[in-house]
């Protein structure tokens, strides 16, 4: 089975940010998952053209049909290595629908249990019990070791921000944002 990619899109998803990731995800090997609340596999959803003509800000065109391959219903996010969400006007629908929600948080959660687990291998450290065993503190500086290298290799120490920018871009709660 090839790494599958989830695109959460919606109505009205900026063309160029739902085609373009699509095709070359695609091209890369990737088995993308287009979804959609509320549409299954072989419904489509309209894509937005935003095109700077002169004015002082850019007007919105329909764009294409762009196809549903997937049912939203049959997502389940540990089946999936990356997730796209596209720009334009589908994010206001999207962040209406608590699913969508879950899914973001279920596709970091392995991430965020990272990072949760180096710091309580951390305040280990401080324990008498380790501190006076060889054996128990040589596993615990490996255990630690094993968490940097994974933090570093997903550039985990900058997951808050991440996860800020994508629920801003869903214009999600303060509070739904971990």
């Amino acid at each position: 089975m090839s790494k599958q990619i989830l695109m959460l899109v919606g109505d009205y998803a900026e063309d160029y940010e739902t085609m373009v990731p699509f095709q070359f995800l695609t091209g890369l090997g990737y088995s993308v998952h287009a979804v959609c609340p509320d549409k299954k596999a072989g419904d489509s959803i309209a894509t937005a053209i935003h095109d700077f003509e002169g004015e002082q800000t850019y007007s919105e065109k329909r764009g294409h049909n762009f196809a549903i391959n997937y049912d939203f219903s049959a997502v389940h996010t540990q089946d999936y290595v990356g997730l796209v969400i596209p720009g334009g006007r589908a994010p206001e629908y999207l962040r209406m629908n608590a699913r969508v929600i879950e899914i973001v948080r279920e596709g970091v959660q392995k991430y965020v249990d990272i990072l949760n687990e180096y710091e309580e291998v951390n305040n280990k450290f401080g324990d008498e019990d380790i501190l006076n065993d060889p054996d128990k503190m040589d596993k615990l500086i490996n255990r630690q070791a094993q968490l940097q290298e994974l933090i570093d290799q997903h550039d985990l120490w900058n997951l808050d921000s991440r996860l800020e920018r994508s629920m801003d871009a869903l214009r999600c709660p303060e509070s739904d944002a971990h």
